[in-house]
């Protein structure tokens, strides 16, 4: 017997999957067959193409806001029975509430296990902000010492401060590849923060409004107008920032805390042992706020498989605190709360932070329809950030199109 898991594409998941798929064959489990592409080549095949619904794999990692859409199109299969009878060990106090309810729909049937987590955080090179020489420079440049920003004006302070291209340094990166990934999930995050919502009360959109066009003309100032990012973002992914950061290119950035992670213990990296984590800067204005994004990837089921027994019984051996282990010792971030403790243990960047990130973490709403919004917002976002569009004509062109999906 053998089963197929299709999932994003990336080294960490590549890597621990295959390990978990060796251990899982050890117990005499069924022979995993992986194949990983592209996160937008992923959406596309199993999500809009209806590669779940029909089986195209038996196996699928999603991230969590296609959930609603796979839920509506009943793409992927209940794991309630399989958990009832035979439950993932420690179920479920094993695991914070927050990586267990973006798998969850309204009537709180569970359609997968978490599998890799990380939301974004304020990651750091210690090395810079704790050097005298850049303090007594920083204070001499601004009048005050050389903090960790809190609000986003402190933090384009900071950025420019540390930009200095002719030695490779940045102050930050910005993700901008139109990959329908970092480049919404940045831009949300830029809206929250502010005070900001996406969608309003009555489910329309809200991210055109002004404090949405200010987080889209600040982060393309960033690029353009104060060119604190690498000159090539349009061609940076999540990944590829996360390469930049470890290659000690980059002073500061809000990513996913897994890039923190594996820039602070992979020998490979520039910064290894340097790495800090912390809160995410707020608008200036009384609205602001510090949050995070919470978004994960799970293991799911697809409908169309016809050996959800066997499936499952993958899903749940993932699951267990040492192979769980696994996920975060291959550069993604497990998910039980002791692998968290293990890693925080271990003095890893970001791992002690990962319950508070939790308590102040934002979503993305959980509407069926939300995923081609996002592919919509992806086109109007690289109009505005790589291909020099209006951020306010792009937003509203953007709002205009989701509310017809939205009707």
């Amino acid at each position: 017997m053998s089963l197929k898991l299709i999932g994003r594409k990336y080294i960490g998941f590549e890597n621990a999957l295959a390990r978990q798929a060796q251990a899982f064959a050890a117990v005499g489990g069924a022979e995993i067959e992986l194949k990983f592409l592209e996160v937008e080549d992923l959406y596309e095949q199993m999500v809009a193409g209806k590669g779940a619904a029909n089986g195209e794999a038996d196996i699928m990692l999603t991230v969590t806001d296609w959930y609603p859409a796979l839920i509506a199109e009943n793409a992927v299969a209940r794991l309630d029975e399989f958990i009832a009878t035979d439950p993932p060990q420690d179920w479920n106090d094993g695991w914070t509430p927050s990586v267990l309810g973006l798998q969850q729909d309204a009537g709180g049937h569970i359609y997968g296990l978490p599998y890799h987590d990380g939301p974004e955080m304020f990651i750091f090179r210690k090395d810079l902000f704790d050097s005298d020489d850049e303090q007594k420079c920083f204070q001499e440049q601004h009048g005050r010492p050389l903090t960790l920003p809190r609000t986003w004006s402190e933090f384009l302070e900071v950025a420019r401060f540390f930009t200095r291209p002719e030695d490779n340094l940045y102050g930050t990166v910005f993700a901008a590849f139109p990959d329908a990934h970092n480049i919404i999930y940045d831009f949300l995050l830029h809206v929250w923060t502010r005070g900001g919502e996406v969608l309003d009360g009555d489910n329309r959109p809200a991210f055109h409004s002004e404090t949405g066009i200010e987080a889209l003309r600040f982060i393309k100032d960033l690029m353009h107008t104060h060119q604190v990012t690498p000159p090539d973002c349009a061609e940076i992914d999540s990944v590829k920032s996360g390469d930049r950061f470890a290659s000690g290119e980059i002073a500061m950035m809000v990513n996913w805390m897994g890039f923190a992670a594996y820039a602070d213990s992979y020998e490979t990296s520039q910064v290894k042992g340097k790495v800090g984590c912390g809160l995410v800067p707020a608008g200036n204005s009384p609205g602001g706020t510090h949050c995070s994004l919470n978004i994960y990837w799970c293991l799911t089921i697809t409908a169309g498989s016809q050996q959800k027994e066997e499936a499952y019984h993958f899903l749940k051996n993932c699951a267990m605190p040492e192979n769980d282990i696994i996920t975060s010792d291959e550069g993604g971030i497990g998910v039980r709360r002791s692998t968290w403790l293990e890693y925080a243990n271990r003095g890893v960047a970001g791992y002690a932070e990962l319950e508070e990130q939790h308590a102040h973490a934002m979503h993305l709403p959980q509407v069926a329809a939300f995923g081609q919004m996002i592919e919509i917002l992806n086109e109007h976002l690289d109009r505005a950030l790589n291909h020099d569009g209006d951020p306010a004509a792009e937003l509203n062109a953007a709002a205009e199109k989701c509310a017809k999906l939205l009707e």
